[in-house]
């Protein structure tokens, strides 16, 4: 049974005993719960049921002490199975958005970049993800976009006042250019998001290697969230 294996496997490289549920969430990857000073609960998607080796092993160390570069080999091998995501259709339903934040106005920052990146011709919504302080959660992505509702979604986490403008900027431009470019699909189903065009179109943002510099930095004050 793949869930069996994908257990043992975690048990053995973390070496804690894991509770493992799969999921066909939407929205939340990967979801660890320390449960007691000894049991870690672990939520994750079912696309990592037949993840390869270096992926489990990337999974491992997120669950044990995440990093930076766990945290990019988890959000690539995710990326490139975002096909697997939501198989399931949804119903339509009224889309609550919600732009203005303690410290960011999306609204204003994607007006700003629409003009300035793509002359005022993008059209979709923008919004604030939704927050969940329960508990010590890790999370994955500061945003996303919905094709199907064709609404980007930006992480809550980063309404900050430690938060720069220019590395906000720069999430809020990396959900646009998915939304203004799109995905590859090959003929066994598999979608590229991240395609050569996207990489160019992202370097063009002008404070783009600043970005990469303060996520690497300061990624570690997202990883473990205080409950």
């Amino acid at each position: 049974m793949l869930e069996l294996e994908l257990r043992r496997r975690l048990d053995r490289l973390t070496g804690k005993p894991i509770a493992i549920t799969i999921t066909d969430n939407r929205s939340s990857m990967v979801y660890v719960t320390p449960a007691s000073p000894r049991l870690v609960k672990v939520r994750v998607h079912h696309m990592f049921l037949d993840a390869p080796p270096p992926i489990v092993a990337a999974l491992a160390r997120y669950v044990r002490r995440p990093t930076p570069e766990c945290h990019r080999i988890l959000n690539r091998y995710i990326r490139h199975n975002a096909h697997r995501i939501g198989g399931r259709p949804r119903h339509r339903a009224h889309l609550n958005l919600w732009h203005r934040g303690f410290h960011f106005d999306l609204r204003r920052i994607y007006e700003r970049l629409n003009e300035r990146y793509f002359d005022g011709r993008l059209r979709v919504a923008i919004t604030w993800g939704k927050s969940n302080g329960r508990l010590r959660r890790y999370s994955i992505d500061f945003g996303c976009y919905d094709k199907e509702k064709r609404v980007i979604r930006i992480n809550p986490a980063l309404d900050r006042p430690f938060v720069p403008g220019f590395f906000m900027d720069y999430i809020v431009y990396h959900e646009m250019l998915h939304a203004a470019i799109g995905f590859r699909e090959s003929p066994s189903g598999r979608r590229t998001l991240h395609s050569q065009r996207f990489r160019e179109e992202e370097r063009q943002f002008r404070f783009y290697r600043s970005a990469l510099r303060w996520e690497s930095a300061n990624l570690w004050r997202f990883l473990r969230a205080a409950p």
